[in-house]
């Protein structure tokens, strides 16, 4: 067994949506050598993001620190 596959820790990222520009907070689980790519959403206008983690990014990891800067309302096309 691969001895840093069994250790789980935790990292993260913030920043400003390419679309809306909120600003972001992203927490995921990472493993050596098990990081697969993941998506995540912003949470004002749905555009998708993506990052690498061993396991799947719920919503309630997708934090907003600031919300949509853009005047807008709508949500991005995916």
């Amino acid at each position: 067994m691969d001895y840093g596959a069994t250790i789980s820790t935790t990292d993260g990222h913030e920043h400003t949506c390419d679309y809306c520009g909120a600003e972001i907070s992203v927490s995921v689980a990472k493993q050596s050598g098990h990081n697969e790519r993941e998506d995540y959403y912003c949470p004002e206008c749905n555009k998708r993001y993506h990052t690498r983690a061993s396991l799947p990014i719920m919503p309630q990891n997708v934090k907003l620190i600031s919300p949509r800067t853009d005047g807008k309302t709508d949500k991005y096309q995916n």
